[in-house]
C-alpha cells in the first residue's frame, strides 16, 4: 500500500508540475532545431559567443536552449550539433558542462509555487543564468578550434509540428520514470533517523523535483534550494547519459554542475549572511 502511495504522488507530482513546465519547452526545441534554429542564431551571435566561450559557433543555438528549454534539451542540441560535425569532442564535452540546465519553467513557475513566492524562482533562473556564463567563460579553452561550418538547410513542411511532438513523448515518459523511480529510493531515506537538513540534501542530490519540495514544504532553506536547482539531482544526469548515448564524456559535466551549485549555494548564503 505505501508504494502505491508513493508511486501515485510521484505520478501526481509529474503530472501537475514535470510534464506542465518540461514537455512544452521539448516541443519547442524540437520544433525549432527541425526548422533551422541552429543556423540563425549562429548568424546573430556566432562572433560574441566564439570570442567569449572559445568554443565553435555552431554550438551558440545548444546554450541558448539550454537557456530557454531546459534539461535535457541542451544536451540533445550538442549532441546534434556533434553528430553533424559541428564541433570537436572536446568541445561537446566543455559546452555541455553549462548549456543543459534547469529551464525557466521549472525554476520560476514549479520552484515559485513550491516555495510560495514566484520572485524566488525567478531570482534563481538569473543567477543560474550568471553562474552558468561565468562558468563557460572561466573555463573556456585556450583558443578556438576550427571547425568546418554546418550548412545543411532545414526542410521545413506540415510534418515539422507531429515529428516535433512525437520526438518529445519518448524523453518525457524517460523523465517521469526517472522521478517515479527516485520517488521511490527517497522513500527509504525518509525512513532513516537523520536530521531534516540531512534528508533535504539527500533528496536534492538525487532527484530535483522531490528535493525541491522537501526543501520547500519542510525546512525552507534558500542556499540548500538554489543547489538542488543547479545541481539538478542524479535523476536529471541519467536523462543527461542517456540522451548523450556515450558519444563524449560527462566527467566535465559532472564537476561543473558540482562546482555552479556550490557557487550559487555560497551566494546565496553570503547574502543572507550579510544583507
Amino acid at each position: 500500500m505505501a508504494v502505491n502511495y508513493i508511486i501515485t504522488d510521484a505520478l501526481r507530482l509529474c503530472a501537475e508540475t514535470v510534464i506542465p513546465s518540461v514537455f512544452p519547452f521539448m516541443v519547442l526545441t524540437n520544433l525549432l532545431i527541425s526548422c533551422g534554429f541552429d543556423s540563425m542564431v549562429k548568424r546573430l551571435i556566432k562572433r560574441p559567443f566564439e570570442a567569449a566561450f572559445h568554443l565553435n559557433g555552431n554550438l551558440a543555438s545548444a546554450y541558448i536552449l539550454g537557456i530557454i528549454s531546459g534539461y535535457p534539451q541542451g544536451a540533445y542540441a550538442i549532441a546534434e550539433i556533434y553528430d553533424k560535425g559541428g564541433c570537436t569532442k572536446k568541445e561537446a564535452e566543455h559546452a555541455l558542462a553549462f548549456c543543459n540546465n534547469t529551464g525557466p519553467a521549472f525554476a520560476i513557475a514549479a520552484v515559485g509555487s513550491l516555495w510560495g513566492n514566484e520572485n524566488t524562482g525567478i531570482s534563481l533562473f538569473v543567477l543560474q543564468c550568471i553562474i552558468t556564463l561565468l562558468y563557460g567563460v572561466i573555463t573556456r579553452p585556450k583558443k578556438l578550434s576550427q571547425k568546418p561550418e554546418i550548412n545543411k538547410k532545414a526542410v521545413v513542411d506540415f510534418t515539422v509540428i507531429p515529428k516535433a511532438v512525437t520526438a518529445s513523448v519518448t524523453p518525457m515518459l524517460n523523465i517521469c520514470g526517472f522521478v517515479v523511480i527516485f520517488a521511490l529510493l527517497c522513500s527509504f531515506v525518509g525512513l532513516l533517523p537523520v536530521p531534516m537538513y540531512i534528508k533535504a540534501l539527500v533528496y536534492s542530490l538525487l532527484e530535483i523535483s522531490n528535493g525541491v519540495r522537501y526543501i520547500c514544504e519542510s525546512v525552507r532553506y534558500a542556499p540548500l534550494l538554489g543547489f538542488a536547482v543547479i545541481w539538478s539531482g542524479v535523476s536529471v544526469h541519467m536523462q543527461t547519459a542517456a540522451t548523450v548515448k556515450g558519444r563524449f564524456s560527462m566527467k566535465k559535466y559532472y564537476i561543473g554542475k558540482v562546482i555552479q551549485a556550490s557557487g550559487v549555494f555560497l551566494i546565496i548564503y553570503l547574502k543572507k549572511l550579510f544583507f
